[in-house]
């Protein structure tokens, strides 16, 4: 028996978000777990390596989402958004929960790995598919003074995934208790995922078609070949092209730097507890989920194009000193030794490389001192291994050394005041991701004609926020192991959005107030010079 059908803007707002939320629920359970995952499916020896791998493979179902979006895109255009909207839920679901059935490296080796791999490939696909359908579906729905408060929702429905992969990542560590859960329990939360599936995947059913693509189908006037036409068109592949420089690379990547990688840097990095690190995160985001529809109305009123960049600016204000404060807060004692860390390491096999490729003494010194938050110099020498603070060389050339010269760090938890002062660093963190995330879809949307939207703006989107966004904690990562320093990573994020702010005030139109069907017209400014 078919369920009874949804169909006012309201209902259908609420719906669609169920199964979004469910989506970037299961696509984050993945980060989320990158620790145990990295220690289950790829070689012991180096946990830095190991972590890198990982985070590499996570960045997998990001870098496959254009192919996702052009694939559903295509289908999406021709056969309608509803169909499309269930087959990228089930294919997500499915896949998460078979990660939980996986057996580890030590049971299959690289085979693991492989199909480790593949399931982040296939999980890929689905979330590619599932931004241009979910946010099409809700725009074709919403009132044409509400759009960017509806699409707006739903680009907040990412925050509330990561914050139940958060909660439910946590509530099995406590059930199973730490020692199981590194053996075993990580695979609870992957298969537990599949009852709120069945039920997120009734809910879709439940959904009606747009009602801009139904009057579309009845007059004949569908795409025959959707991808083929965005690129035959002049105008589309300018737009497409405006898009991915203006505005989707910097919203993946301060997207990731302000709600994702937080939960590496103060975990992995600080050295939080997993209890009050969850709990941070989980409050702070939830604060800001407030800041999405805010931010959509601020375009419903003034314009998506002034609200974007204005979150761009903000961005590159905030960046650093949020870490920073999130540092100072959490562990004071571990940042101020940080600023005093003016250590070089100097010897043969010193120089240059990335962490986990140097060789002997030297890469295990060097691992062991960013572990510890002690940022350092790399140089290369003939002799014995040497490790220098502000010039001059230490007794000896350890971890141990280092921390007696620069001060041991106490083994107290973070206190009450300090954890707030954290949070409201996360919390200001959001705000430019909202200001820019939040009206990105109904700008985009808003650029192309309903006959193609689904297509033209999955691919700027998912390549930009894939390619760029999805490695950006691969990346952060990468270059502060590269700069023996725990902050150098952000540097990825800060210069991406510096280049969105300057292409976005050359390039981006105002979408502002156009028809749902047609999208803008082609007389108003959206031509690369």
């Amino acid at each position: 028996m078919v369920p009874a059908r949804l169909s006012s803007p309201r209902r259908v707002l609420i719906a669609a978000s169920a199964g979004t939320v469910f989506e970037w629920f299961d696509f984050f359970l993945y980060g989320s777990l990158a620790v145990f995952l990295a220690q289950a499916f790829f070689p012991a020896g180096n946990p830095t390596a190991a972590l890198l791998a990982s985070l590499a493979t996570f960045g997998v179902g990001f870098v496959v989402r254009p192919l996702g979006a052009a694939l559903f895109g295509h289908l999406g255009d021709r056969h309608g958004r509803h169909r499309v909207f269930f087959w990228t839920l089930a294919l997500m679901g499915l896949a998460t929960f078979a990660i939980g059935l996986l057996p580890g490296y030590e049971t299959l080796g690289l085979g693991a790995t492989f199909l480790l791999v593949l399931l982040r490939f296939l999980q890929g696909l689905a979330v590619g598919g599932e931004f241009g359908a979910a946010s099409t579906y809700v725009a074709e729905h919403a009132p044409a003074t509400r759009r960017g408060l509806f699409t707006a929702v739903i680009q907040g429905t990412g925050t509330v995934g990561l914050v139940l992969a958060l909660l439910v990542v946590l509530g099995c560590r406590l059930a199973v208790g730490e020692e199981a859960f590194r053996a075993w329990g990580w695979r609870l939360p992957f298969l537990l995922s599949l009852a709120p599936l069945l039920v997120a995947l009734y809910i879709r059913r439940r959904l009606e078609e747009s009602p801009v693509f139904a009057a579309i189908r009845r007059e004949g006037g569908l795409s025959r070949a959707p991808l083929r036409e965005v690129f035959a068109v002049p105008l589309w592949r300018r737009r497409m092209l405006i898009a991915f420089l203006s505005l989707t690379i910097a919203q993946g990547v301060l997207w990731h730097a302000g709600q994702f990688y937080p939960v590496i840097f103060l975990q992995s990095t600080l050295g939080l507890d997993p209890l009050p690190a969850t709990a941070l995160l989980s409050v702070s985001l939830s604060l800001g989920l407030l800041l999405f529809p805010m931010a959509g109305w601020l375009a419903d009123r003034f314009g998506r194009r002034k609200v974007i960049l204005i979150g761009f600016a903000l961005g590159i204000a905030i960046l650093f000193p949020a870490y920073q404060g999130m540092a100072r807060g959490v562990a004071p004692a571990w940042y101020e030794r940080y600023l005093a860390s003016e250590l070089t390491l100097i010897g043969p096999g010193c120089a240059g490389g990335i962490l986990g490729r140097l060789e002997g003494d030297c890469a295990r010194l060097s691992e062991a001192l960013l572990r510890a938050g002690l940022r350092h110099r790399l140089a290369e020498a003939e002799g014995e291994i040497r490790l220098l603070l502000r010039g001059q060389a230490l007794p000896e050339a350890s971890l141990a050394a280092a921390e007696e010269a620069l001060g041991r760090l106490p083994a107290d938890h973070p206190s009450l005041r300090g954890l707030l002062v954290a949070g409201v660093w996360l919390l200001l963190l959001m705000l430019p991701v909202a200001l820019i995330c939040g009206p990105a879809a109904v700008w985009m949307l808003e650029l192309f004609p309903a006959r193609v939207r689904y297509t033209a703006l999955g691919l700027p989107y998912t390549i930009g926020n894939g390619w760029f966004g999805g490695l950006t904690a691969f990346a952060t990562a990468l270059l502060s192991a590269w700069q023996r320093d725990p902050f150098a990573g952000l540097w990825y994020a800060l210069i991406l959005s510096a280049f969105c702010l300057l292409m976005g005030l050359w390039l981006m139109p105002e979408t502002k107030g156009v028809d749902a069907r047609e999208g803008l017209p082609a007389e108003r400014r959206d031509s690369l010079p």
